[in-house]
Formats: C-alpha cells, structure tokens, sequence
C-alpha cells in the first residue's frame, strides 16, 4: 500500500496517471484490473495508452491490453466479482479458483459429461406480442422510444421533466392521462393482435382445377338420404337429384337409417361380383349424404355415421361431402335457418384432419333449389381447387369459407354494464370463476352461477366468498341445464339482464371411436344448453348473450369431433339471434392458460407450439372489448401462424387459412398431388437401393415424421425400437402420423398402422413393403425358392390358444364350449393389484349395483410373469395395464 505521503502529493501534484500507464504498457503489462467501487479509472485507463486505441467499454480489449473493473455502480457485487475473474481467466490470466469459489458458497467442483453437450433449448421463446413501446426503425430509435414510454407508463415524472428539460409542475397534470391513453392503446393493441372472423370469398375461375370425379357428365355419385326426412326435405332432395341428372351426374340414391352405422356401411359396401347394380355402382366417384335432414338422430351423428361407413369400406379415392341447408349465413341480409346443421361443418374440419383421403368437405345450399342450384353444386363438386371444402352455394353465385384477421375494434360510446342479475352457466368451474370476476368487476351485483355441483365443487365457497367480498349478492344452482324443466324454473324464479355461458365437456376421441352416445354426452351441455337459453330469452330484453365457443369449432382439432360440432353450433346460434334483432355474442377461443379446459386435457393438437395459452386477464379483456363493440362471432387465439399453417396443412391443403399464411409445399392442385410428388421422390431413392439401405431410408423418414408429430427436436431422439406409446403416441397422434406418412409416401396406410406396427421400425418395414410390394419380397426372398402348386395341401403341425377359464389348448377351449362353461372368474391376485376392496364398495356406493358386479372378470390365468419389457412396455404402464391386453 502507498504511504500518506503518496497521497498527499496526490492532491497537491499532478498525478500523472496517464505517464503510469504508458510505463505499465511499455513494461509488458497487458491486463489492468481496477479495484474500487465503480469503473472510472478503467475507462481514463484506455485513453491513456501510448498508441491512443478507440475507447470501449471495461469489458472490450484495447490492442492486446485487457481491461476489467472489479465493481460496478448499483449493481450486484459478487456478481460482478465473478465477472471481472471471468474476463480475466478468459484472457489468460492464472485464477485461483479454489480461493474464489470456496469462500462459504458451498459449491463443489464436478467432473464434466463424458457425453458431448446436446445443444437444445428448452426455453420458452419470448412472445412476439409482449407489451413494449412503439418501435422505430432503427436499434437507436428503439431504445430510446422504450424508455420513454417505460417512463410514461410507469408515470415517472422526474426522468420525464429531466429529459424534455420542463419544471416536473409543468408535467405533472399531462403524465397521469398519456400514462392512461398509453396503457389502453397497448392494451387494445394486444386484443386486436388475437382477434380473426370469418369472411366468404366469391369464387372465380381462378378457383377452379381440372375437371374432378364426374365432370365429363359420367361421374357416379352415391346419394345417402335419410329413411325418415320430412316431407319439405325429401321434396328438395327429389329437385336436388333430378337437377344432378341434368347436370349429367348420375346419382344413386340409397335410403338408409342415418342412426343405424351398420346401414350406412351397407349402402357403401362393395358388391362382392365385381358386377354393381344400377342402384349400387361398384365404385362411386363421390358419395353426397343428405343424412343432416334425419329427424331421428341429430346431422352430426348422420355425418359421423357417412364418414365411419365410408372409412371402414376403404374405397380408394372416394371422398365423402356432406350437405347442408340454411346453416351459413353469407352475407349480411341473410338468415341462419338451420343452426343444427352448422354441426355437420363442425365435425367436417375434424374429418378433414383425421381422414383427409376420406373427407370431401360440406357444401351449404340456398332456402330454395333449382337448376341454378345444381349447376352451382355440380360445380363445386367438380371443378373446384383441392383445399376448398367449406363451400356455401346460393342464388348469386359459390362463396369459399376463409379465416382472416379481424379490424381495429371501434371505441364504444357506452361500454357494457350489466343492469340486472348475471347468469353464468358452468359458473363454478375455472372460465366461469373468470367470467364471475370480471362481470363483478364491470359492476355486476347479482350473480346465478350454475353447474352440476354448485356447492359442492372444488372452490365454490372460496369462489362465493371472494365475490361477495367485491360487493356482489352471489346465487349457487346445482342442475343440468341441458335439461329443459330445470332451466325453466330458473327463470322463472329470476329475472336475468344477462346471460353467460360458459358450461361444456371435453370427452375427446377419434372419429373412428366416436359413436352417437360420445356425440350426446358432449353436445347436451354445450348446444342443447344455448338452444334452451337462446329459446327462453326470446321474449326478455337482454343486455347480453354471450355463448363461449372454441378454436376447435372454427378450424378443427384432431380428436376433438363432438366438441367441434358442438361449439360450430354456438357460431351458428348466435348469427340467428342476431339476425332476429336479439343480442348474440359468441367468442371461439383458442386455450387459456392455468386451468382452461384445453390445459386440462393436454396439448396434443396439429400446431403444437404454434398456438399460446391465453392469459386470463387479456382474454377477458377481449371478451369485454368484443362485448362493447357489439360484434356478433370472433375468434381470439394467440397463434404463430407460420407455424401453424404448414402444421395444419401437412395432409391436405386447406383453403380456410389462405389469408391468414402461405403453407410450406403449397399446391393449386390439393394434397393429392403433393403427395404424389413426394412418393416420386421417396420411391424413387428407396427403389435405387437394396432392401436393408432402402428400410433405413424408409425408418429415418417415419423417425423424422414421428419427432415432427410429438415436438423433438430431432429424429434422433425417436428410438428406432422403442415402443410409440413410451415415446408419448396416443390415439389422435397415431391417426395424424398415419395420415402424414401416408401423405409422404403415396401409399393409403390404415387407420390402425401405426397401432398394428408398434415401433418404428416395424412402421417402416410395412410402409416398405407396401411401397414396392411383391418387388420387395421378390427381392428378399432367398435364391433356389421353390414354388408350391395352389392346390397343395396344407399341413397343420401345430395349435395354441389361451381364454379365460383355465383354457390353454385347443382342445380345452372346445370342451368349454361344447359344455357351455363361461370363462369368467375372479380377480386375479397374482399381477400387483392392491386395494381391491375400496374399489368394489366405491362402485357399489355411486353406481348402486351390487358389489359382485366388479368382483369377477374374464382374466388369463398365470400371467403374473409377463416380459414387459420383452414387448416395449414401460414399467410404469406394467404396473397399470393388463397383460392379457
């Protein structure tokens, strides 16, 4: 250390500092490290060198000198002490680290992986749509507007008053209101960045392709009408075939009970001759179901029914279109009629995700059907870019369905306030306790939260006593208000402004394993409920009715049917309600954040990652601006759509979004050709190798194809013998693998591939196979093969089974049934399954049957060995499943 002295003549003399520095220089000195509170003299330092280098920051070298300050004004000082060790360790310098680090930290040196470092993010990206100051249009500008509007925002009225060099009096009256106008803009600025509609695009020429199934005028067409269709319908179903016959389609027209699935798949079955009849052609070119007009069952279960029918014939190259009256309404002047149908269109955008080889698209026809009509239809059907299958014909001309953003939201002169009480259906569950805040928050006084377990559900006093707190009289309804009489007497005893709602049920499956049931369990709550609101508010003058719609009814979602149907109708409903002069609002949401149903279930949707969960509080921001401008549907999603759109258009393209991105690979000409061209090119390099190198061009592209559908980062982390459902496959991710893969090849896979070939590797060798066929097998097949004559006998040298019931020979099993025995027994104690009796009573006490009913099963016996490994199951899922599975 200096002496007193030193410093004395530090103050009286000159202190030559920048001559200390040059001699430091000129002895070789190449690293200053500066030791005091903040980094002044780091900064004289660089400016002090003999060769007078360009200045820079502490952390910037000046020639071969390094510069590093130990500590820095308000900031961290054991950070920035590990800092300036860093910087001068990376230069070189020799650090005792032992010395840094063992001061009490607790930290203990580790060895490093012998694995090389994975290099993958797992980070969220930062939003796109955070909330910041306007930008300019340079980094410069930037900055600098950032902190001003961060000052404004934050109502910092010295750092202002300092910068415009003003008295802070002068500021103080204007920042308070730029901070209030800043706040809504961004605000406003954000709801408009998530808000789309739908629009109707008049269809050209230019829409048009070449000429599809049956526009040489021999098209066959399979016309599915329902057996029970009024007499109005089946007056326009007989207009409807006699103008398709003009138009030189022949139409065959199959009566069918839209509520039978085993009718409709008879209709379709091929005949077993070859031959066909006039009334079954042997191979239609196209099938229209008309089984929406059923009276019996309701259009989304005919749909279903059509779809499942066609699906399960596996008619190459047929598609299925299915039509609707009165269920859009394209232009201002017109009027849904049919609200109902809309649910055709609903589970139509699932079909198209699920099964687009099988799927043609809904068409919507005018109140009145002539030849003008059928021209139109014909049309449509035939000569029509792939992509558009969401058609509506009318009178003036065919109109495509697309998704487009929505305008700046008008500023309301009166924003709404509730008048009277507020009904909330679903009002205990997670959107409903949103709803219930926010209606409170805009001055509501008088709730009605309905559900099925009012009370008794998670949260609900919490929930009571929170709303009450903020002033609010709150009203628990326990009932079904999908239930007519129960909902009557609601009304009757409360006089609502207001209606919200909110209820609904998530009971996701694919299409396939989708049956009427499924389809009613999910509508009721949700469509049955707003058809019973919507018919009990007609004569009350509300000041709002807002039904809470989905993502899933607007695009469509994998595995989502039921549901889609059933939130396309709420769309529908409220386009009627407003049409009759009645206040409708119905908001089709993308997934909120914390404890939305969409959470709740998973995020196993095409676009995954491209769509980001909803904060609560901006959602209802949205609700409360698209309520104040009065606007009839909306849909309001966060979604990167560059992502999106080539995710969602992987299997077939998809006109809908034609505004919103261009998809990756886009072609005029549909997904057929797209798909064609990528089976050229895949059997081509394939086909120029031997079996083992062209199977392992075929594995890498199912193991790229399965990371893309499950979000890895990479194929490298897809096992090539793993098991897909350790690898995180369920059912809809099979069906959209499926329909991906047999996208890329050219080749029409089942529905059931990847179930039936659990590994990708097994994928791969069966996608081989039906790539090339019998040139495969020719290929491997072993030299000197003899053929066998077909009349051959066959020699059996050996059987083996194993049933319920003891039964392990075949012999066994044919006593059993010659003596009429059953197979059924009781619960196995040999496979791990602990606390039987808790659930035999739990069934008994909820369900009400006899606790014998559960006791007794049909189970293998001397299963309690099984190899799950063997068979790529997780042990995990060993300890929960059956092996006799």
């Amino acid at each position: 250390m200096a002496s007193a002295d030193y410093w004395v003549r530090h103050v009286r003399e000159a202190v030559r500092f920048a001559d200390g520095i040059g001699v430091l220089a000129s002895e070789g000195v190449t690293r200053f490290l500066e030791i005091g509170p903040d980094a002044t003299l780091t900064a004289l330092a660089q400016n002090s060198l003999p060769d007078d280098s360009d200045d820079s920051d502490d952390s910037d070298d000046t020639g071969d000198a390094v510069f590093v300050s130990m500590l820095r004004k308000d900031g961290s000082e054991h950070l920035a002490v590990l800092r300036a060790m860093a910087k001068l360790h990376v230069d070189g310098a020799d650090i005792d680290w032992t010395a840094v680090m063992g001061g009490g930290t607790g930290e203990e040196p580790v060895d490093l992986p012998t694995y090389p470092f994975q290099r993958q993010r797992y980070w969220l990206s930062p939003s796109q749509r955070s909330l910041g100051g306007p930008s300019g249009p340079t980094r410069a500008s930037v900055v600098v507007d950032a902190e001003f509007w961060a000052s404004v925002a934050s109502e910092d009225v010295p750092t202002l008053a300092a910068g415009l060099d003003l008295a802070p009096d002068a500021l103080a009256p204007v920042v308070p209101a730029l901070s209030k106008w800043y706040h809504r803009r961004q605000e406003q600025a954000a709801i408009d960045a998530l808000r789309y509609e739908v629009s109707w695009r008049p269809l050209t020429r230019d829409d048009e392709a070449r000429p599809r199934a049956g526009a040489s005028g021999t098209g066959n067409w399979t016309v599915l009408v329902p057996s029970d269709a009024d007499g109005d319908s089946r007056e326009m179903m007989n207009s409807l075939v006699s103008g398709l016959r003009r138009q030189g389609l022949t139409p065959h027209l199959i009566e069918v009970d839209a509520a039978d699935p085993e009718a409709c798949a008879e209709a379709l079955r091929l005949p077993a001759d070859g031959t066909g009849t006039s009334d079954a052609p042997r191979r239609p070119d196209g099938i229209l179901s008309l089984l929406a007009f059923a009276t019996s069952v309701g259009p989304a279960v005919g749909a279903l029914n059509a779809l499942r029918a066609l699906a399960d014939s596996r008619i190459p190259g047929v598609r299925l279109w299915a039509l609707t009256q009165g269920a859009v309404a394209v232009g201002r002047t017109e009027r849904v009629v049919r609200a109902s149908h809309n649910a055709v269109w609903g589970l139509g955008r699932v079909a198209a995700l699920e099964h687009p080889d099988v799927w043609g698209g809904a068409i919507d026809l005018p109140e009145r059907v002539d030849d003008r009509t059928c021209t139109r239809l014909t049309h449509a059907l035939t000569r029509l870019k792939g992509g558009e299958d969401q058609i509506a014909v009318r009178p003036h001309g065919v109109f495509g369905r697309r998704l487009e953003p929505s305008g700046p939201l008008p500023q309301p002169a009166v924003p709404w306030k509730p008048n009277g009480t507020v009904l909330i259906t679903g009002g205990t569950g997670a959107l409903g306790a949103h709803v219930a805040r926010w209606a409170v928050a805009r001055g509501a006084r008088d709730l009605v939260l309905v559900s099925r377990s009012a009370e008794t559900a998670p949260g609900a006093a919490e929930l009571r006593a929170e709303l009450e707190q903020a002033g609010a009289q709150v009203t628990l309804r326990g009932l079904d208000v999908s239930v007519h009489a129960d909902l009557a007497a609601l009304f009757a005893e409360h006089s609502f402004d207001a209606v919200f709602h909110t209820a609904g049920v998530l009971d996701d499956a694919t299409l396939l394993s989708t049956d009427a049931e499924r389809v009613d369990r999910v509508m009721r709550p949700k469509t049955s409920a707003a058809h019973l609101l919507d018919q009990l508010t007609r004569d009350r003058e509300l000041s709002a009715f807002v039904l809470f719609s989905s993502l899933a009814g607007t695009l469509g979602s994998p595995g989502q049917g039921a549901y889609a149907a059933a939130n396309a109708v709420l769309d529908a409903l409220a386009e009627r309600r407003r049409a009759d002069g009645l206040s409708a609002t119905s908001i089709a949401w993308g997934p909120w954040a914390e404890d939305g149903m969409a959470v709740a279930a998973g995020d196993r949707r095409r676009g995954q990652g491209a769509v980001t969960a909803l904060a609560p509080q901006l959602a209802l921001s949205a609700l409360g601006a698209v309520l104040d401008a009065g606007i009839t549907t909306q849909l309001v999603v966060d979604a990167d759509w560059k992502r999106f759109v080539p995710a969602f258009t992987t299997t077939r393209p998809s006109a809908l979004l034609s505004r919103l991105a261009v998809p990756v690979a886009a072609s005029g000409t549909g997904g057929a050709a797209r798909s064609g061209e990528a089976d050229d090119s895949l059997r081509s390099r394939a086909a120029g190798l031997s079996r083992d190198s062209g199977l392992r061009l075929v594995l890498d592209e199912v193991r790229k194809l399965a990371a893309t559908m499950l979000g890895y980062e990479g194929a490298e982390q897809v096992g090539a013998e793993r098991a897909f459902r350790d690898l995180g496959v369920d059912s809809l991710i099979a069906v959209e693998l499926r329909n991906v893969l047999a996208s890329v090849s050219g080749v029409a896979l089942p529905a059931t591939a990847v179930f039936d070939h659990p590994t990708p590797k097994a994928l791969a060798a069966f996608v081989y196979d039906e790539l090339f066929g019998g040139e495969a097998a020719a290929a491997a097949a072993p030299y000197g093969t003899t053929a066998i004559a077909v009349d051959e006998p066959v020699a059996i040298v050996g059987m083996a089974c194993r049933f319920p019931g003891d039964v392990e020979t075949p012999e066994q099993f044919w006593e059993m049934l010659a003596d009429g025995r059953e197979g059924i027994g009781d619960f196995p104690t040999d496979r791990g399954w602990a606390a039987l009796e808790p659930v035999y009573e739990r069934y008994a006490n909820e369900d009400g049957k006899a606790a014998e009913y559960v006791r007794r099963g049909g189970f293998l016996s001397g299963v309690g060995g099984f190899d799950a490994e063997f068979f790529g199951v997780s042990p995990r899922e060993a300890l929960a499943m059956d092996p006799q599975q």
